[in-house]
């Protein structure tokens, strides 16, 4: 800590008739009676208001007092009536600096160096503004200039230490400490300055020891308290460093930054509540306090409180535009809310600013990987990894980036590795359960979670995952019980809440399914509602002669299968806006009660209520035993249909159109999709073959190019309504999971879907049938991922229709 130089004790003053009571105000000021003092010079200044001497020692003491605005008013007046005195522009500063004002401190220490040029306080002074100001390196020339006209300065050493502490010129910067303490070994600021360069080193150890030195010589010293606490806290040693800045709050209960350090051990505590209050204390004493906004909306991120957490972000950058950690932290909860593309501007925004801040890039490359974008992900990595080679997150980001390019065995690998450092990381080993699932070593992938847990038993993320690994099993009571586990530790686990919901789906209580189902907009991985100007309807809302847009969420098969309620709610009496994704615009005005369809990107209309497709059956009421048989509510448009009738209608035979993969950015792709050869064995069908899926993994090409009995359409599915309107001319579509077999069930076209053991919860467990699709029969995989005795059974059906 840097203290101002002391107060003249004597101004320059002139023989006047009030020339006693001045010396008697002067010796009770020097001898610190400040209230007497004061007195003193409010007697002059009634006998004679323009009196610069008692204006000038007035203000000098109100400012000693912490009567600090008064005090620069005071100083001010008497500047007025003498503008060449250099001490009072001096401590006009002093005061400026006290309020916070630096700039204008610096432009009065200037004028007092224009007026005494050889005056060494002015230059120290002046020093102190500019380190106000974060210039240290000018704040390192002015502490230069004060040393040149007095080298014996303890005070500019101990200072020019602090500005070159902040340069990172650490040798220099002990140097400067020891030259101050050379001069005055009892200097308590230098000792616990000398604490602050050892902790900026890394070194908490040392640096608790001079702080103990500074204590030693003054104990009620609360900057070295705040600062012994912080180094405490680096150390692991946090209810020693609660017990610190406790007893500085108490030396000084008007102490924002030692509330605000408090607060960040409680949130390492994981005390995030008790953290808060800190945080919140700091902000009443100072609300433009940028590190305790920020500090604060760490803690609110603790709670998974994301809203009110990004809006002390903002707050923060608001008082500090610059501000890495703050942006960076924003990202994060822009990313927790799926604000996906927000997050990824606020954490290149942080890289920006600090070139150093790998971290920044690391949050990008992870929200890039929300968005399941891997190929761009592994971009920021490698530049990550460039920089920093150990880097853990990073390259477990890698890992997670390599397993949704489903090459599980190259993730493994690498949280081998990793765990070969740190073999205890609870959070490695949860995260290495997935590949292990995805390469089907089930037992494996158990064992990780269990360790996992063994090390930190309240570590929902284990339970929920263990959960999902029992559900790829078919274990959906074991399942359940996991999820459960999680939710007991963590009641705001947004995965475990929604995979409670999928559990109930899957088994048929839809009522409490979709009820829950609501979570899917809390799980980090969902998509950013859409946000529009009225509120959400809920079903309990009237509709008659009222406006609501009803918007498409998720997958294309998700709009496909839930617009379906379109005409239920437009039944209602009301005027029905339907905004979906741009390729199933011209297919969905074909959807009975659809006023108008729009893109969900276009500029939407305004509107009494609003409501997301996949709310509906919760808004709607909907439940298994009572949904509708509807054998078709779309279809494609007449002239389309026409030509593909021309163009396909005369051939004989069977007219089979295949899908054996989605879009790989779906988490269950590697799960659901197959590839195309495994359905060689439908080729000896006497049939004709069609590939209408728009998108073909690289993989599968040279296959398909070495069967030309598959006619490829792909070519011509410019959108949906396109494909729909080949389907309407086939005989049967033979589907993986995807989209492609939702719009076959929606035009109520004859559909075989082929299922992964895991099926979606839309398929309810162990039906041939779906409820949603009356023109649908599914076929199961027997065991996890034996797609071989699937489609042996399928092919079989098959020749048998083609020759009914």
């Amino acid at each position: 800590m840097s203290k101002r130089s002391p107060y003249p004790a004597r101004p320059a003053t002139r023989p006047d008739p009030l020339a006693g009571f001045l010396n008697k105000a002067l010796q009770l000021h020097q001898q610190g009676q400040l209230a007497e003092a004061e007195q003193l010079y409010s007697y002059i200044l009634g006998k004679q208001a323009g009196h610069f001497d008692a204006l000038h020692m007035l203000g000098v003491a109100r400012l000693q007092r912490q009567q600090t605005a008064s005090g620069v008013e005071l100083i001010e007046a008497a500047l007025r009536i003498r503008p060449q005195a250099a001490d009072a522009w001096n401590n006009l500063g002093n005061g400026q600096l006290q309020l916070g004002q630096q700039a204008a401190a610096l432009a009065s220490f200037e004028q007092a160096i224009a007026l005494a040029p050889t005056d060494a306080n002015a230059h120290y002074n002046r020093g102190l503004a500019f380190a106000g100001l974060g210039e240290h390196a000018a704040a390192l020339a002015a502490f230069d200039a004060a040393l040149a006209q007095q080298p014996r300065h303890a005070e500019a050493h101990n200072a020019r230490g602090n500005a070159l502490r902040k340069l990172q010129r650490f040798n220099e910067a002990q140097q400067a400490y020891a030259a101050a303490l050379a001069l005055r070994p009892r200097f308590a600021d230098a000792l616990n300055n000398l604490g602050l360069l050892r902790a900026a080193q890394g070194d908490y150890t040392t640096a608790l020891t001079h702080y103990a030195e500074a204590l030693a010589l003054r104990s009620s010293y609360p900057e070295a308290l705040n600062n012994r606490g912080n180094a405490l806290r680096e150390l692991g040693q946090h209810a020693a460093a609660l017990e610190s800045f406790t007893q500085a709050l108490a030396l000084r209960p008007h102490y924002p930054e030692a509330l605000n350090n408090r607060g960040n051990t409680q949130l390492a505590m994981q005390q995030a509540e008790a953290a808060l209050a800190d945080f919140d204390a700091a902000l009443a004493q100072r609300e433009d306090y940028a590190d305790a906004l920020n500090n604060k909306g760490l803690a609110l991120a603790a709670l998974s409180r994301w809203e009110a957490a990004l809006a002390c972000y903002e707050q923060a950058l608001q008082h500090k535009a610059d501000y890495p950690e703050a942006l960076n932290n924003r990202g994060n909860a822009l990313s927790a809310l799926g604000r996906h593309l927000d997050a990824i501007d606020s954490f290149d925004r942080a890289y920006q600013l600090r070139a150093d801040y790998i971290d920044a890039l690391n949050n990008a490359a992870s929200t890039l990987l929300d968005l399941r974008r891997p190929t761009e992900a592994i971009a920021l990595i490698e530049q990550v990894l460039a920089k920093a080679p150990a880097h853990q997150a990073a390259q477990s980001n890698l890992a997670l980036a390599r397993c949704q390019q489903a090459r599980f065995a190259e993730a493994l690998e690498i949280y081998d590795r990793l765990l070969a450092e740190t073999p205890d990381d609870h959070e490695l080993l949860c995260a290495r359960g997935t590949p292990l699932a995805a390469l089907h070593r089930y037992d494996e992938a158990f064992d990780s979670y269990q360790r996992a847990l063994a090390l930190r038993p309240d570590y929902a993320s284990a339970h929920n995952n263990l959960g999902v690994t029992c559900t790829l099993l078919g274990r959906h009571d074991q399942a359940l019980q996991h999820y459960q586990q999680a939710l007991a530790v963590a009641p705001e686990h947004a995965g475990a809440q929604l995979n409670v919901s999928v559990t109930d789906l899957l088994h048929g209580n839809w009522e409490a399914g979709f009820a829950r189902y609501a979570w899917r907009w809390r799980h980090r991985n969902s998509e950013a509602p859409l946000q529009l100007p009225c509120p959400q309807w809920t079903g309990a809302e009237a509709l008659q002669g009222r406006r609501i847009i009803l918007w498409s969420e998720q997958g294309l098969g998700d709009t496909l299968l839930s617009s379906r309620f379109v005409a239920d709610v437009a039944a209602r009496g009301a005027e029905v806006i339907l905004a979906v994704q741009a390729p199933l615009v011209s297919l969905l005005r074909s959807q009975a009660g659809a006023a108008e369809v729009l893109a969900r990107d276009d500029r939407l209309p305004v509107a009494d209520f609003h409501c997301p497709l996949m709310s509906l059956p919760a808004a709607l009421g909907v439940r298994l035993e009572s949904l509708p048989r509807i054998d078709a509510h779309l279809a494609a448009p007449a002239e389309r249909q026409h030509y593909w009738q021309q163009q396909l209608g005369g051939r004989a035979g069977l007219k089979v159109g295949l899908c054996v993969s989605g879009n790989a950015k779906q988490a269950n792709n590697h799960n659901r999709s197959m590839p195309l050869a495994q359905l060689a064995a439908l080729l000896d069908c006497p049939a004709d073959f069609y590939l209408i899926q728009k998108d073909l993994p690289a993989s599968d090409e040279a296959w398909l190019a070495a069967h030309p009995q598959i006619h490829d359409l792909r070519a011509h599915l410019h959108d949906f309504a396109e494909t729909a309107a080949i389907m309407q001319a086939l005989d049967l579509v033979i589907s993986v999971d995807t989209s492609v077999a939702h719009l076959a069930g929606a035009l109520g076209r004859p559909v075989w879907i082929m299922l992964s053991y895991a099926a979606d919860w839309r398929y309810l467990l162990d039906r041939r049938d779906s409820p949603w699709f009356p023109s649908a029969r599914l076929y199961r995989q027997s065991r996890p991922g034996d797609w071989d005795t699937l489609v042996s059974e399928l092919a079989s059906d098959l020749h048998s229709h083609a020759q009914a």
